[in-house]
C-alpha cells in the first residue's frame, strides 16, 4: 500500500442517469466487487480522505464512506464538484467519476507535485486537445466562483473551466504516465464493459 502522505482528499461523482447503460454503472459487478468500490479502494491507498457525491446516499452504504448530495441542484457534474469541495477536509481535492475506472496513480503523484509548487485553482489532464475534468484536482477556492457562475450564467464544467486560470497536464507529459490514454475511457454502454479486461465479471448490478 502506498503511503497516505498527500494531505489531500478525493471525491467520486456518482450522479448521472446511466440511461445509455441501462442500469446503475456505479454498481456494475467486477472481479473486485462493484465498480465504484474498486475505484474507491484505489483512491484510499493514496488519499487521506475519500468521499462520494450522490443524491441517493443510502445506495452507497456498502462503501462505508461519507456520501454527500449536491448543494446546487440541477447543475450536473459541476454541482458535484461544488458539493465535493464544500465537503472535503482539504484545500485541494482529486475528482473522478464512478464510471471511469482507469485511474493513474503515477499521474496523480505528478499532479500533486504541481499543486505543491503552484497551487492552481484546478489541474486537469489533457490529450489531443481534449480536457478530462475528472482526472483532476480542484481547489476549495473555486466554491464561491462556481456558485456565482451557476447563478449568473449556467453551463457545465467545461464552460466553467474556461472562466478560471486552470492548469493542464499536456499530452507529452501525460503520456509519460499513462501512454495508453485509458484514463479518458469511461463505461457508457454495455459493450464498454470489454474495456475492463480481466477485471470484468458480469454486467449485473447490485439490487437494492
Amino acid at each position: 500500500m502506498m503511503s497516505k502522505n498527500s494531505g489531500r482528499g478525493a471525491a467520486i461523482l456518482a450522479g448521472g442517469s446511466s440511461c445509455r447503460f441501462g442500469s446503475d454503472k456505479a454498481v456494475i459487478e467486477t472481479r473486485e466487487g462493484p465498480l465504484i468500490k474498486w475505484i474507491a479502494d484505489q483512491l484510499m491507498d493514496v488519499f487521506d480522505e475519500v468521499i462520494v457525491i450522490a443524491n441517493d446516499p443510502e445506495r452507497y452504504d456498502f462503501l462505508e464512506l461519507p456520501v454527500y448530495p449536491d448543494l446546487l441542484k440541477g447543475r450536473g457534474p459541476l454541482g458535484g464538484v461544488h458539493a465535493g469541495l464544500v465537503a472535503s477536509s482539504f484545500r485541494h481535492t482529486f475528482f473522478t467519476a464512478c464510471d471511469m475506472p482507469f485511474i493513474s496513480i503515477p499521474l496523480i503523484r505528478h499532479m500533486e507535485s504541481v499543486i505543491i509548487k503552484s497551487s492552481p485553482p484546478a489541474l486537469v489532464a489533457c490529450r489531443d486537445g481534449f480536457v478530462e475534468p475528472f482526472h483532476g484536482f480542484y481547489s476549495r477556492d473555486l466554491v464561491s466562483l462556481i456558485e456565482t457562475f451557476s447563478g449568473n450564467e449556467g453551463g457545465g464544467i467545461y464552460a466553467f473551466l474556461r472562466t478560471v486560470s486552470y492548469l493542464r497536464v499536456e499530452q507529452d507529459r501525460l503520456l509519460q504516465f499513462c501512454p495508453d490514454g485509458r484514463i479518458f475511457k469511461n463505461i457508457n454502454r454495455m459493450e464498454d464493459l470489454s474495456l475492463l479486461g480481466d477485471l470484468a465479471c458480469r454486467s449485473a448490478s447490485i439490487s437494492n
